[in-house]
């Protein structure tokens, strides 16, 4: 749309910026997520010691034993 109502160095602008966001999208689809279904699959990097992820779900733990404990009036 940009492109259509520009006039100038700023219709390259938008050129570019919509070339890009296209490309982006074509590395996103083709590329990123490939790689990251690729290592969720993968027995090593599901470990949360390794993802990153252990943290999280320390956290998750505790928050449905809190809500347990509410629920059964042991809080």
């Amino acid at each position: 749309m940009l492109y259509f109502l520009a006039i100038g160095q700023v219709k390259g602008f938008a050129f570019t910026l919509g070339l890009t966001t296209i490309l982006d999208l074509v590395v996103v689809f083709l590329v990123t997520w490939p790689l990251v279904y690729l290592a969720s699959k993968s027995s090593t990097l599901a470990k949360p010691a390794y993802n990153g992820l252990g943290a999280v779900q320390q956290v998750a733990r505790e928050r449905r034993a809190q809500a347990g404990a509410a629920k059964t009036g042991r809080g």
